[in-house]
């Protein structure tokens, strides 16, 4: 569960009357490092992707002191300002690193351009969540390399920056402070129910993380905290000056949150109900007590204030928007790199040095000069720059030449953009070779007949997409088989359809069965299918191989479950595609095109082999048939 939050920036303050508080650009840096590490290393955080959560809460505390001060200095808010900072501090870098992303994807590979156009839409318009939500687009489905996925928080943040000052004004109408805050912290907790309904009532994960109805709630913990300490002082200066007197408890505070942070980033999975009933809304808890005991000026300030976390911090925003779409690029110019589903360590370290270079470029010579002097000075101050330079019209035509080449590459590109992906390609081929019809029921045997798997005709196969995308192969490999495969099948879906073919005398004598690429796979089910399946048919388990962090455990859930049957067969697939997964495998390192699928048939006839060997009487035939070939 890419690949994560807005690390939207929020603005700090000077003595010339704006006010700095200390300790929150190192939980930035804190924020956006887990994120990172997530996308470009998810087995060292496994959770990583909760500093999203944590820049929800960063951000509605900010944004909320923001606007509860200049309220109380000048008895309203100016919207059109507050907008303007917003557009000066967002719009430069991600029209960059749209630009960027969007000029080179057609220059690297033709997947990258699938939904594209839509993505660029949703950037657009603050929307990239929902539009994400209209077309399928899931941050925790590795299928497809959506080139702009992580900008769905800052969508979050977006519209949140533009109907809460609204909302606020209206809140400020209430006398009573604490009133005021009752009302956030409702709020926030409608938010958190809201999440733990849409679990309980099986709502589609994503739906769940993308909503800003059901993820607000961390802009809203922190907001609600704003408006505590400003009801606490009765005046918002006085609130954040009195936190400079800092206790030992305030530092135990946020020594015990970060810690609990820390287990949470081992704890918490992308796939678990338990995140979004319970774990993102005890780390948006967790994190408020962090800003809380960070702007105390103790001495967990101190160390948060420390100047590489500063540093960091001030350019979380360039580093969350640029590392997504550099590892989505290297990953697909270099798909031998990743061949075990995440980028392999020399990738992840190139996609984080080039991100932490265009961070630092972004900011310097960008994001910095243009929130300081607005754009159109900025636009007059580059060009007179530029026209000091020894040979101005050279470095200005130049300079022309680039932006108009990548403009035109970027709009062939969204205007030619395919329709479909290669691992939709196959996986229509696979179901355009099934429309056949399931074949007839073959009454069950005893014993493994090798003679009698010549043409496939005693195999029923029921699998996930992987099975699908593989199918034609395996018709060719063995004639006659039945193939059963659909997208996104998990192991419960499929012990169903189990259950429903041996009912009605559909189940053959051999039963294959590919279900642990979209969730994970338990020592019961197990035993329901081999239950189902019975004694008197052979059962044939092949393992996964795809880039989603259950897939380990599958793998040795089933391998243990036949290291204990002798008459089930595992079909290891997942060591066979390892090596060859950058040739074999679509772009999403999950689907075989025509060689990975020959390979996949290959597989599955020697762990065919090796269980009649294992389980034929002595005098059986030699196992001839039809041998697939071998890429």
């Amino acid at each position: 569960m890419s690949s994560a939050p807005t690390l939207s920036p929020t603005p700090t303050a000077t003595a010339a009357g704006r006010f700095h508080l200390p300790g929150l650009d190192g939980l930035r840096a804190i924020a956006v490092i887990l994120v990172i590490v997530y996308h470009a290393a998810p087995a060292l955080a496994p959770g990583g992707f909760i500093g999203v959560d944590m820049f929800f809460v960063i951000s509605g505390f900010l944004i909320t002191s923001l606007l509860l001060r200049e309220h109380a200095g000048t008895g309203r808010i100016r919207l059109g300002r507050f907008w303007l900072r917003r557009a000066r501090r967002l719009l430069p870098a991600l029209v960059l690193v749209v630009g960027t992303a969007t000029a080179l994807a057609p220059l690297i590979h033709g997947d990258l351009l699938v939904g594209l156009r839509t993505q660029v839409l949703g950037a657009a318009t603050f929307s990239y969540n929902w539009v994400a939500l209209a077309t399928g687009n899931g941050y925790f489905d590795t299928t497809t390399p959506e080139l702009l996925r992580n900008l769905w928080s800052l969508s979050v943040e977006e519209q949140f920056y533009l109907i809460w000052p609204i909302l606020l004004l209206a809140l400020l109408l209430i006398r009573r402070p604490w009133l005021r805050v009752g009302l956030l912290a409702a709020g926030t907790l409608a938010g958190m129910g809201w999440m733990w309904a849409l679990t309980a009532m099986g709502a589609n994960v994503t739906r769940i993380y993308y909503g800003t109805d059901s993820h607000s709630f961390g802009l809203l913990i922190g907001a609600t905290l704003a408006a505590a300490l400003v009801a606490q002082s009765r005046a918002p200066l006085d609130a954040l000056r009195r936190m400079e007197r800092s206790s030992w408890q305030r530092d135990l505070v946020g020594m015990i949150a970060l810690s609990a942070i820390a287990i949470a980033v081992w704890g918490l999975r992308e796939s678990g109900h338990a995140t979004f009933r319970w774990g993102l809304p005890m780390v948006s808890v967790l994190a408020v007590l962090l800003v809380w005991s960070a702007i105390s000026g103790g001495i967990w300030s101190r160390v948060l204030d420390m100047a590489p976390l500063r540093y960091i911090g001030a350019r979380s925003y360039g580093l969350y928007l640029w590392h997504w779409p550099l590892l989505v690029l290297l990953i697909a110019a270099f798909p031998g790199q990743a061949t075990t589903g995440a980028p392999s360590p020399l990738l992840a370290l190139v996609a984080i040095a080039l991100t932490v270079v265009l961070a630092i470029l972004s900011y310097r010579f960008v994001e910095n000069p243009i929130r300081k002097l607005g754009f159109l000075p900025y636009l007059r101050a580059l060009h007179a720059r530029i026209w000091r330079f020894p040979k101005p019209r050279i470095v200005m035509a130049s300079l022309v030449t680039i932006a108009a080449l990548a403009a035109g590459v970027g709009v062939s590109g969204l205007v030619f953009a395919p329709t479909q992906g290669s691992a939709q390609q196959l996986i229509e081929e696979g179901a355009q070779s099934l429309k056949s019809g399931y074949p007839g029921p073959i009454a069950p045997k005893p014993t493994l007949t090798p003679e009698g798997l010549a043409d496939g005709s005693e195999m029923s196969a029921i699998g996930d997409s992987v099975m699908l995308a593989a199918a034609p192969s395996l018709q060719e490999a063995f004639p006659g088989i039945a193939v059963d495969a659909a997208v996104s099948r998990n192991m419960n879906a499929g012990l169903d359809l189990i259950q429903e073919q041996a009912s009605a005398g559909l189940l053959r004598p051999v039963v294959v069965v590919g279900l642990g690429t979209n969730a994970t796979i338990s020592g019961p089910q197990l035993d329901r299918l081999a239950g189902i399946v019975g004694p008197s048919r052979h059962l044939v388990l092949v393992n996964a191989y795809a880039p989603r962090p259950w897939i380990a455990g599958v793998n040795q859930t089933l391998a243990d479950y036949v290291a204990g049957h002798p008459r089930v067969g595992l079909c290891d697939w997942a060591t066979a595609i390892d090596p060859q997964a950058g040739d074999l495998l679509a772009s999403d390192r999950i689907h075989p095109g025509s060689r990975g699928g020959a390979l996949y048939a290959a597989t599955l006839h020697t762990t065919l082999q090796n269980l009649a060997k294992s389980d034929g009487p002595p005098e059986a035939p030699s196992y001839r048939r039809h041998e697939p070939a071998h890429p």
